[in-house]
């Protein structure tokens, strides 16, 4: 063979190279008729969420399962689809439905899937109520990072609820979701550094904590930062201050601190004394059962001529 035969040679494929290049050609063709698929999908799911908002179930359904056929991962499809069958939008109420797409949204990595799916074990409705597979599922959302579901577990351990109860590890998820801006967490963290639950007791932290959920406008908290004025723990003792936090709570109808208020203008601690607001406060938070309310006011109403 001559050089320009071995030249030729060179340049026609081997049976194995040219079945080598008809399979990464089918690799790559492959790849993208899969990143199409993927494509359209999401394309049916923001369909589907943009007509779910106009209250067309229906329609939204129809849009979610074009999605899924496209792509059986679409998390997003899972979840909606979940949603749909858990509040029977679309499709009738089935909670074992929903609970098995929530399952598949929540095994991807969706951590509200992941919440419900855990609520729906923790209430009981469509199967029986069982808190070791609501532990299960809340625990993976919290992982995840929902507040929500940092909350709820944090709550299980702080009640013993379905598990051994657990200050300490309350406190530690409380202490997740409060860093996230959930105002129960941040509360109930207050009152276990102000009780010395699970944790040191620290009246400055507990101060720390209820102001952060006073400020996100929970009225147990305002409240409790009032009695942390009032009684100068974790901070000087200040009526004034006191006052305004039992105001704030009071006008939310916290009965306790409608009490304290009451209280207050009755003394003329931190407020002129006034015993019209004085009555006022007591009776609204007697009309709401407080005991100590119910007899402040009846003393006022037996000793006012």
């Amino acid at each position: 063979m001559n050089n320009e035969d071995d030249h030729r040679v060179e340049l026609v494929p081997s049976q194995s190279v040219a079945l080598s290049e008809t399979g990464a050609k089918s690799l790559v063709r492959r790849g993208v008729q899969d990143l199409l698929a993927r494509a359209e999908a999401e394309e049916w799911y923001k369909r589907g969420l943009a007509v779910w908002d106009q209250q067309q179930y229906g329609e939204a359904v129809e849009c979610f399962r074009r999605g899924l056929q496209l792509n059986a991962n679409h998390v997003g499809v899972q979840f909606c689809l979940g949603r749909a069958y858990n509040d029977g939008h679309g499709v009738p109420r089935d909670y074992i439905q929903a609970a098995i797409w929530y399952r598949k949204a929540a095994e991807l990595g969706n951590a509200k899937a992941a919440f419900l799916l855990g609520s729906l074990y923790y209430i009981g409705v469509g199967f029986a109520q069982d808190y070791e597979q609501a532990l299960v599922w809340y625990r993976k959302a919290a992982e995840l990072g929902l507040a929500e579901a940092q909350w709820i577990l944090g709550s299980m351990y702080d009640e013993g609820r379905g598990l051994t109860q657990d200050h300490a590890q309350a406190a530690a998820w409380f202490l997740e979701a409060a860093g996230r801006g959930h105002a129960d967490a941040a509360d109930r963290l207050g009152f276990l550094y102000e009780r010395g639950l699970g944790i040191p007791q620290d009246y400055a932290k507990a101060l720390a904590w209820y102001r952060k959920a006073a400020e996100l406008g929970h009225a147990r908290a305002q409240g409790a930062l009032g009695w942390m004025y009032s009684n100068g723990l974790g901070v000087t003792s200040d009526d004034a201050q006191a006052g305004a936090w039992y105001g704030k709570a009071a006008k939310r109808g916290d009965a306790t601190s409608q009490f304290s208020l009451g209280r207050l203008y009755h003394l003329g601690q931190g407020v002129p004394q006034d015993y019209v607001q004085a009555a006022a406060w007591y009776r609204k938070a007697a009309e709401q059962g407080d005991e100590n309310a119910q007899q402040a006011l009846e003393g006022m109403l037996r000793t006012t001529p």
